[in-house]
């Protein structure tokens, strides 16, 4: 089983995610990093053009395999669309993932395992876990895969031609065009849940004999009330999420996924807080995460 990321600009990320793997993911696994920083003056960087040669050097002291994503060209160096430069590096991503089936867990690089997974035991009867995403065109509903968080057995899946990890511009964001394969993945009888029932179902029975759609509380969308029983127990992250700038009210900007899956959300700085904001709020949120680790 492999587990996967890629960064574009926040070296801390990693360390988080690896050592947050390392306490709670219960089966083998290799982490890869795939390196997508510019060394080049662009959006992403504010013009720190050494990030790319950070996360470099950050991934060989802890022993983590990098893979650099190719992004010095016309295409990318032109681009502005936070969005385009996400699926860019997903659908690289994906290239290796067909060239190397396997069980992957891919993750936003600000995503992070904050309690015990078993996949084998969480997702063992699909063949992939996605967070499904909707939006309105004319009156019909496009539901497509987020590409935050996503579970695929490249060993099962057989029609990954299809996948494609780029927008439907003026209509998703990034994960737009995976409308198409996942429509594949629902059989006949089968239908894709509702989002309030992703929400509030408690029993998980709304997922299909393919697809396992993973409980989501998304940013602005939920309370402290609201916070599984599991992670109650973590005051210092309680007390992260309460106090984050961000929030609006009572209404928290951070997100929960399956309950496991905490996901610090904007890392990337595609809603211009400044690059030197999320480093700051990194290391906050390194040292909070990991006193939960050590701790449990």
């Amino acid at each position: 089983m492999k587990v996967i990321t890629c960064v574009v600009n926040n070296p801390i990320f990693i360390e988080i995610q690896y050592n947050t793997l390392k306490k709670y993911m219960k089966n083998e696994y290799e982490y890869i990093v795939f390196n997508d920083a510019k060394d080049y003056i662009c959006e992403t960087n504010k013009g720190n053009i050494h990030i790319k040669r950070e996360i470099e050097e950050l991934c060989k002291r802890l022993g983590i395999k990098c893979i650099n994503v190719p992004n010095d060209n016309n295409v990318v160096r032109n681009n502005r669309c936070p969005s385009t430069f996400t699926s860019y590096g997903m659908n690289f991503m994906l290239k290796y993932q067909l060239a190397n089936p396997d069980k992957y867990i891919i993750l936003d690089s600000d995503m992070f395992l904050i309690d015990y997974l078993d996949v084998n035991e969480r997702y063992k009867d699909y063949k992939c876990g996605i967070s499904l995403q909707t939006r309105n065109n004319n009156k019909e509903i496009v539901r497509y895969a987020w590409v935050g968080i996503v579970y695929m057995d490249m060993t099962r899946i057989d029609d990954g031609y299809y996948i494609d990890w780029g927008l439907n511009y003026g209509i998703t964001d990034c994960g737009g065009l995976s409308e198409e394969w996942l429509k594949r993945q629902i059989k006949e009888g089968e239908r894709f849940p509702s989002m309030y029932e992703i929400r509030c179902n408690k029993f998980d029975n709304y997922n299909t004999e393919n697809v396992y759609f993973i409980k989501t509380l998304r940013g602005h969308c939920w309370t402290e009330n609201e916070l599984p029983d599991n992670l109650k127990k973590k005051k210092e992250l309680m007390r992260l999420l309460k106090e984050d700038k961000r929030n609006y009210g009572e209404l928290i900007f951070c997100e929960l996924y399956d309950d496991i899956f905490f996901h610090y959300h904007a890392g990337s700085n595609w809603r211009g807080e400044g690059l030197e904001y999320h480093i700051e709020q990194s290391r906050r949120l390194k040292e909070v995460i990991l006193i939960d680790v050590d701790d449990n």
